[in-house]
């Protein structure tokens, strides 16, 4: 997986056991792709400080990981998922069946909710 990527996910996961100051830096660096320089312009740091707090925040972020697995369990559910989803289109080209649709919308609800 792309490191940017599994960076994100940390963020959505752990991101309620950063700091706030943390917070305030990571949100726009990752939900908003906002630039360094830039958030070091919005919250009156410098540049090297912001730097600082999101390798910070990524440290704290991967620790957390290794010790949870949180979304190394979140990415095996969602390759399960997707693996049954593909196991039932094959079913339905062979037999039409009522049961089969409402096991497909389970896990779209189920990959919705992950």
């Amino acid at each position: 997986m792309e490191k940017k990527v599994e960076k994100n996910l940390y963020y959505d996961f752990y991101q309620g056991m950063l700091t706030e100051h943390q917070q305030k830096i990571l949100e726009p660096y990752y939900n908003l792709d906002v630039s360094l320089s830039e958030i070091a312009s919005q919250l009156g740091m410098s540049r090297q400080a912001v730097y600082d707090a999101v390798k910070t925040g990524e440290k704290l972020m991967e620790e957390l990981e290794a010790k949870l697995g949180c979304v190394k369990r979140y990415l095996e559910n969602m390759a399960s998922i997707e693996k049954c989803e593909g196991l039932i289109e094959n079913l339905k080209s062979e037999c039409q069946s009522a049961d089969l649709n409402k096991l497909t919308k389970e896990l779209k609800k189920l990959k919705q909710n992950q």
